[in-house]
């Protein structure tokens, strides 16, 4: 199996000079040197187990390792290149996609939505569960449905669209009552509710008006109050300095 040679050097080391090994950038020419002696009895005289342990100490330094010391990177060099407003507009913005991020610059179509799933008819089986239903809970076409089912209850509680409910139920009983009496009444009190709160509501501003003007009066009562007061302090003042 072929690997990559590296030349033993002298590297100081604690003080002292032990035997290493040195990379330099194929690109912007900085170097590192690491110590690094193998005990035979670990690797014996392989030299391939030696170098691949070489490589891959520097490339845990953040070296990129190359064929050869032209292709080797040092941390610096190897790290993405930023991309920056300067050039976003220049043909080098291609290469750089390339290199820092791995992607293509072919044209890729949009991806073609998925058609939306078309509603299914309503099938005989469906018809029948349906009207099972409304025979139920449903009264007939004065008072509509018994407490509390209405045709999106019934369409809930079957798993079906309002609609099938809305068409079987006019089918059978004809265009009367949709809801029923307890829906009905609850409506006409919400109604009811609703009209005379907004009838407190505009009485209630009105008073706030009216306590807002009364208030702005009596600040400025208060306010011409303190200033005559102010002028009588002073003035006081000034007579029991000319008698004394």
């Amino acid at each position: 199996m072929a690997y990559r040679f590296f030349q033993p050097i002298s590297v100081d080391y604690g003080g002292q000079k032990r035997r290493g090994y040195r990379l330099d950038c194929g690109e912007c020419g900085a170097g590192e040197s690491i110590p690094f002696a193998p005990l035979k009895r670990n690797y014996g005289d392989d030299d391939g187990k030696t170098h691949t342990m070489i490589r891959r100490k520097f490339e845990g330094r953040g070296w990129v390792v190359g064929e050869s010391p032209r292709q080797d990177r040092c941390p610096r060099c190897a790290a993405p290149k930023p991309i920056t407003n300067a050039n976003l507009d220049k043909p080098k913005l291609a290469l750089a996609l390339q290199e820092n991020f791995k992607v293509t610059t072919t044209a890729t179509q949009p991806a073609t939505p998925a058609p939306a799933p078309q509603p299914r008819d309503m099938g005989i089986d469906d018809a029948l569960l349906i009207s099972t239903k409304l025979h139920e809970v449903y009264i007939d076409a004065s008072k509509g449905y018994g407490e509390g089912w209405t045709d999106a209850k019934v369409a809930s509680a079957l798993n079906v669209p309002r609609a099938w409910v809305r068409d079987i139920r006019e089918k059978q009983y004809g265009k009367g009552a949709a809801g029923n009496d307890d829906i009905d009444a609850a409506v006409a009190e919400a109604r009811s509710l609703l009209s005379d709160c907004k009838v407190a509501r505009d009485a209630a501003e009105q008073t706030i008006a009216l306590v807002t003007k009364k208030i702005d009066a009596l600040t400025a009562t208060l306010t011409g109050l303190r200033e005559r007061a102010g002028k009588i302090e002073r003035a006081v003042h000034t007579v029991e300095q000319a008698l004394r």
